[in-house]
Order: structure tokens, then C-alpha cells, then sequence
């Protein structure tokens, strides 16, 4: 998989942190954290936005673990759920 273009960063300290916790690749994010933040982020700033992100990154979340897992249960409820998405 190519690696995903840098964004722009205007401030040294978002660049430094995007340096510092950017992932390799899409299968080496940590979506379940991203998810997490994005939980928080809802809470403290509810917007049309962030709602639809924290959609986004769920499913992103959803099909990282679809490719990890090995059960078969588990890959028929991430494909169910994945399908039923509302994006």
C-alpha cells in the first residue's frame, strides 16, 4: 500500500506530534485509539463534523479488525456491521 500523503502543518508542535504518532501504514494505525479520541472529542465538542468522523474512523476501526481476525463469528458480525453503515 503506498504511504499516505503528509498534511500540511502549519505549527511546529502539530508537526512534531504528527511525526511523532503518525502510523506507517493504514494497517498500522491505531483505530481503536483514534476512535477513542474521537469518543472523547464528540463529548467536549458535539458537531455535525465530528460525528461523521467518529462514523468514519469506527468503521475503519471495524474493517482493521475484519483483516486481523481468524474466527468466523467475528468476521460475520464486522461484515454485518460494515454492510449495515450509514456512509
Amino acid at each position: 500500500m503506498p504511504s499516505r500523503p503528509r498534511p500540511r502543518l502549519r505549527c511546529s508542535r502539530g508537526r512534531r506530534l504528527f511525526e511523532r504518532y503518525a502510523a506507517e501504514s493504514w494497517a498500522a494505525t491505531d483505530w481503536l485509539q483514534i476512535l477513542a479520541l474521537y469518543e472523547m472529542l464528540v463529548r467536549i465538542a458535539p458537531s455535525p463534523v465530528t460525528g461523521v468522523d467518529r462514523i468514519d474512523k469506527a468503521q475503519a476501526a471495524q474493517q482493521c479488525a475484519l483483516a486481523l481476525t481468524q474466527n468466523q463469528a467475528e468476521q460475520s458480525l464486522l461484515t454485518r456491521r460494515l454492510a449495515e453503515a450509514p456512509c
